[in-house]
């Protein structure tokens, strides 16, 4: 792309570098996009530096390269676009399995809270239990598989059917606190 616009070459890579940040980011790799960055910036100083071979290093850092904060060259910019660096995106750590858990064994808590989803449970209660770190809100006990879980609505109100709206209550809990007098679990 000797001849290319800068919005050209930013409008081809912005797209790669998105899509391969996107895909590595699970993994341990806030080293290696330091590095990709670094030798991508390397590759559009060259590039610049051909398309004006007869410029100085520091005039085609300054007409491509806009500093920002404590990083030198932390933008490449054309006249619409800006590049994206491997850097900007945030690494996401896959937290470690206990040992000798599966989804499959039957623990709906545990898989609930880890992911917010499993097979035998709707994506309401995942959720809401994942959110709660699979205690019920009332009695601030863990859910075990032989509860029986009610949602409840903060406001009163069954229509409204928001997550800030919603809780995962005990059955038992859930009629103390509608004051049918029964005690929640010790």
């Amino acid at each position: 792309m000797k001849a290319a616009t800068p919005d050209e070459v930013i409008k081809m890579l912005n797209p790669k570098i998105v899509g391969w940040s996107n895909y590595f980011k699970t993994e341990v790799s806030s080293h290696a996009f330091q590095r990709l960055d670094n030798l991508l910036w390397q590759k559009l100083y060259r590039w610049a530096k051909r398309k004006h071979s007869n410029k100085n290093a520091y005039w085609v850092v300054n007409k491509y390269f806009t500093p920002i904060g404590k990083r030198r060259h932390a933008r490449f910019a054309g006249e619409t676009q800006t590049l994206k660096w491997h850097g900007e995106t945030t690494v996401k750590h896959q937290a470690a399995l206990r040992k000798g858990v599966s989804p499959y064994d039957g623990n709906w808590s545990y898989w609930g809270t880890r992911r917010g989803k499993y097979i035998g449970l709707d994506s309401a209660r995942g959720k809401l239990l994942k959110h709660q770190g699979g205690r019920c809100t009332h009695c601030r006990l863990y859910f075990t598989m032989e509860d029986k879980i009610e949602i409840h609505h903060t406001d009163g109100n069954h229509n409204n059917r928001q997550f800030l709206n919603l809780r995962l209550l005990h059955l038992i809990c859930h009629d103390l606190v509608h004051g049918k007098g029964t005690s929640c679990p010790p």
